[in-house]
């Protein structure tokens, strides 16, 4: 039996894929691609890493608060190690995009006209 979809539902698939269909207004190349990933994972891995940083904090705590308690204890235990693998996976994905950004030469072109430079001197004669 198939699922009915509720109104909700199709305007939330609509708003999800809406952007996807502006962005097919222009052919998009590899290097404008990840320019565009990249600026996702700049805007939301510093938000994830700082969850997962908390996940370990909160871990810690648990493992001091309940250290009479083993089974308390190892749960703690895998929320810290959990926590640490993410911080690790997510900076390392990062990293990642940020090497093939660079590789690819996707980035900002600096103006020649843009580049402060110093005053020259004329003495006067």
């Amino acid at each position: 039996m198939l699922a009915r979809i509720t109104v909700a539902q199709l305007l939330l698939l609509v708003a999800f894929l809406l952007p996807f269909v502006a962005f097919a207004a222009e052919p998009v190349t590899i290097p404008v691609f990840l320019g565009r990933v990249r600026g996702i994972l700049d805007a939301l891995i510093p938000f994830i890493i700082g969850l997962a940083v908390f996940v370990i904090i909160w871990g810690i705590f648990n493992y001091v608060a309940h250290a009479a308690e083993e089974e308390k204890r190892a749960e703690a235990r895998s929320y810290i190690v959990w926590g640490i693998v993410g911080v690790f996976f997510m900076i390392s994905i990062w990293g990642f995009v940020t090497i093939l950004i660079n590789t690819l030469g996707v980035g900002s072109t600096i103006d020649a006209r843009q580049i402060p430079t110093v005053p020259e001197f004329t003495p006067a004669e």
